[in-house]
């Protein structure tokens, strides 16, 4: 709830979270700060078959008259890319889009950051033809 903190270091902290766990250790988990990020999706669907993004921030200004925004509520994007014929393949995670999705709701689920406890509160298909891709909808605050 402070203008002092970063809303992309919100970001580092939630990789950083799935990231020091065993489940996550051999998944690629990047956000958009990362850069090119169309390139580095690319290149971790080739070559594991599955890939994690953290990002989408969107947050409200809840202090019009104060001297610099205080964002809050803050709502972010999980979201987890497979490509299934890779990913269930011999080089790939072997671990399905939707189950991967499950997994990081139940580590972010009451994950406390310095910004606030992060609540889950939603996962949604959104696959298309040549990718199974789920969406966690994250908030902090309410």
């Amino acid at each position: 709830m402070t203008n002092k903190l970063q809303l992309f270091d919100l970001l580092d902290a939630c990789r950083a979270r799935l990231k020091a766990l065993e489940y996550f250790a051999n998944l690629t988990v990047i956000t958009e700060n990362d850069g090119d990020l169309l390139t580095t999706i690319n290149t971790a669907i080739a070559k594991a078959g599955l890939c994690i993004v953290i990002g989408g921030v969107e947050a409200r200004n809840t202090r019009l008259n104060a001297s610099s925004p205080v964002w809050f509520p803050i709502t972010f994007s999980v979201v987890v890319e497979e490509t299934v014929v890779i990913n269930r393949s011999a080089s790939g995670t072997g671990k399905p889009a939707q189950v991967v999705a499950d997994q990081a709701a139940e580590q972010l689920h009451h994950f406390v950051t310095d910004w606030g406890t992060v609540v889950v509160v939603a996962m949604r298909p959104l696959s298309d033809k040549t990718r199974n891709i789920y969406e966690l909808e994250c908030q902090i605050g309410q």
